[in-house]
C-alpha cells in the first residue's frame, strides 16, 4: 500500500490491479504470463539486466528516437548548405548530430548512462550578418532546440543514475512487484469465481475459453488440438478485417483454425498499419508489420497486395493529408515510411462543375487562438464565452458560409445525379473527444439556429431533445413557469421563431389578466 497508494486512498492501488489483469488478458495463457512475469523478477540479477525484457524495451525505444532525431538535425543541416553563410551555427548542430548518431550505437545501460554524463548540446552561438536568412537560421535553431529538449525528457525518464543504483532500485522494487503481480493473480481468480456463480462471460472469456477448447497441453506449451485441426480442415478461406489491430489472443484463434500447419495458407488479412489506432486496448499492429515485411509482392503461397487508390474522398482532401504525413510518419516513429507508395491517391470519379475554377473545395485551416490573454483582449461580448463555446461558434459561422443559399459550397446529389448547396445533413464535426466537447457545439449551434445531434454516453439529460420533453413535462404540471415553457415553444414541438415570442410576451404585458385565461393562444 505504501508503494502504489497515494494519500488514504487506495484507488490507485485498484487501477495498478486492473492494469496488469487487463495486459494480462490479452495474451493466449494469461497466467502463464503472470507466472514468466514472476520468474523473471525473482531472477533478477546484475548479468541479467543487459538480457532483461525492459531492458530491451529500453534501448530499443532510445535508438528509434535517436534515429528521429538524427534524421532531423541532417535536413537542418542540408536546409542551411548554400551561400554564403557563418559556418558556427552548422557545424554545432553537426556536433550534436554526431552526439545523436553516437547514442544510435549504445549496447547497454552502462552505455547509455556513460553518453549522458556528456552534454550533447553546447550553448548556440549568436549568427549575425547580412548573409544569414532568418527563417532559415530560425528553422535550425527550433529544430535543435526541439530535440535538446527531448533528449534532456528522454535522460530524465531513462537515465536514473549508474547500472549499479538502478538494479539496485530494480531489486529493491522487487517485492512490491511481485505483490502486484500475485494481487492481480487473485483477481483474476475471485473474479471468475463470481462470473461462474452467476454464471455469466465476458469478452475476455469467450477468446480463451475458445483457446482452451482448440489446444492440448504438450511440451514446451499449448498447441492446436484435435477440434483445431478438424476446423482447419473444415474452413475453406479464413477472412480477417482491420488486421492491425488484432492482439495475440486473436492471432493465436487464427492459427488454431487455419491451415498454415498442413501447408494450406489459407488467411485472407486486410488492413493498414497507418490506421491502427487500438494499441491502447492492447492490439498489437507488430502482427501485421512483421508479414507486411516478409510477404511477398510477387504471387506466392504468402503475397500482399497493396492498394494505392482511395476512393471516399476527393484529389484536393488526399493532397492536403499527404502534405501532412510526408513530413511527420516515419518507419522509426510511425511503423512505416509514408512515401509515395504509402501514400493516398484518389480512385473516385467526379462529374465536373461548369464553376470549378471558383470553389476549388480546397483544405482549410481556421485558427482560434483561445490563450487566457487573447481571451481577455476579446470584445466584451466574445469575452462571456468559453474557449470551446467560441470554437463551437467559430463552426458554427463556417457552416453557415457552407450552406448559404446563394455563395454555398455545391456538393454532388447521388440521387438527383447533380450538383446542389450543402445542407447542414451534408456536414459532420469530428472531435478528438466527444466527452466535454459534444454538449457545448450542439448547444451552441442551437443558439445560431443550426441543428446538430451527437451520440455521447455523457451529457445524456442536457441534450437538447431530452431538455425538451422535461420542459414539456414540467409545462404540463404547471403551465405558468415561463422558462420551460418558453423553451417548449421555441423548440421543434411548438415551432414558433423569436419574432411570434416576442408578440406573445408583448400581448401578456397589454393584458396580464386576459393572457392567464387564454394561456399562450392569441385572440
Amino acid at each position: 500500500m505504501e508503494t502504489y497508494a497515494l494519500g488514504k486512498s487506495d484507488d490507485e492501488v485498484k487501477d495498478y490491479i486492473m492494469q496488469v489483469y487487463r495486459f494480462a488478458q490479452s495474451n493466449p495463457w494469461p497466467s502463464d504470463w503472470i507466472k514468466k512475469c514472476q520468474q523473471e523478477l525473482s531472477d533478477l540479477k546484475e548479468e541479467s539486466l543487459k538480457d532483461s525484457p525492459w531492458m530491451e524495451f529500453l534501448l530499443h525505444d532510445v535508438h528509434l528516437q535517436a534515429g528521429e532525431w538524427a534524421e532531423q538535425l541532417r535536413e537542418a543541416e542540408a536546409v542551411w548548405r548554400g551561400g554564403k553563410r557563418p559556418r558556427a551555427l552548422p557545424s554545432m548542430v553537426a556536433a550534436s548530430r554526431m552526439r545523436i548518431e553516437a547514442l544510435m550505437e549504445v549496447k547497454d545501460y552502462g552505455e547509455l548512462a556513460k553518453w549522458a554524463r556528456v552534454p550533447a548540446f553546447d550553448r548556440l552561438a549568436a549568427v549575425r550578418g547580412k548573409d544569414v536568412d532568418p527563417e532559415k537560421k530560425e528553422f535550425v535553431a527550433d529544430t535543435r532546440g526541439r530535440i535538446k529538449k527531448a533528449v534532456e525528457k528522454m535522460t530524465e525518464l531513462y537515465v536514473l543514475g549508474d547500472e549499479a543504483a538502478v538494479l539496485e532500485d530494480l531489486i529493491g522494487s522487487r517485492r512490491a512487484l511481485l505483490t502486484l503481480l500475485s494481487l492481480a493473480e487473485k483477481f483474476a481468480g475471485r473474479y471468475q469465481e463470481a462470473k461462474r456463480e452467476r454464471n455469466m462471460v465476458d469478452f475476455n472469456d469467450l477468446e480463451h475459453f475458445a483457446l482452451e477448447v482448440l489446444t492440448e497441453e504438450a511440451e514446451g506449451g499449448r498447441r492446436p488440438g484435435p477440434v483445431a485441426d478438424q476446423l482447419a480442415e473444415h474452413f475453406r478461406e479464413i477472412l480477417v478485417d482491420e488486421y492491425q489491430d488484432s492482439n495475440m489472443v486473436q492471432e493465436t484463434l487464427i492459427q488454431c483454425v487455419c491451415g498454415e500447419r498442413f501447408g494450406r495458407p489459407n488467411v485472407f488479412m486486410v488492413g493498414d498499419v497507418k490506421q491502427s489506432i487500438y494499441k491502447f486496448r492492447l492490439a498489437c499492429p507488430e502482427l501485421f508489420l512483421k508479414k507486411y515485411k516478409t510477404y511477398t509482392a510477387e504471387e506466392s503461397s504468402h503475397q500482399k497486395i497493396e492498394l494505392h487508390q482511395n476512393f471516399r474522398s476527393r484529389e484536393t482532401v488526399l493532397q492536403s493529408i499527404n502534405d501532412v504525413f510526408y513530413g511527420i510518419m516515419t518507419e522509426k516513429l510511425g511503423d512505416v515510411e509514408y512515401t509515395e507508395k504509402a501514400a493516398l491517391h484518389p480512385g473516385a470519379k467526379f462529374a465536373g462543375r461548369e464553376d470549378e475554377d471558383v470553389q476549388d473545395n480546397g483544405t482549410e485551416l481556421l485558427l482560434l487562438n483561445t490563450g487566457t490573454d487573447a481571451l481577455r483582449a476579446l470584445d466584451e461580448d466574445a469575452a462571456d464565452f468559453t474557449s470551446r463555446e467560441l470554437e463551437a461558434r467559430l463552426i458554427g459561422e463556417r457552416i453557415r458560409a457552407l450552406t448559404d443559399p446563394e455563395e454555398g459550397l455545391k456538393v454532388w446529389d447521388k440521387e438527383r445525379e447533380e450538383y446542389r448547396i450543402a445542407r447542414y445533413s451534408d456536414i459532420v464535426i469530428l472531435l478528438r473527444s466527444v466527452a466535454g466537447w459534444a454538449e457545448v457545439f450542439i448547444q451552441e449551434l442551437g443558439h445560431m439556429g443550426i441543428p446538430a445531434f451527437a451520440e455521447s454516453k455523457t451529457g445524456y439529460f442536457t441534450t437538447i431533445e431530452v431538455e425538451t420533453v422535461l420542459n414539456l413535462l414540467a409545462v404540463l404540471d404547471n403551465p405558468m413557469q415561463d422558462i420551460p415553457l418558453t423553451a417548449v415553444l421555441r423548440s421543434p414541438v411548438g415551432g414558433l421563431d423569436d419574432r411570434e415570442l416576442a408578440v406573445i410576451a408583448a400581448d401578456y404585458k397589454k393584458d396580464r389578466r386576459r393572457a392567464r385565461a387564454a394561456g399562450c393562444m392569441r385572440r
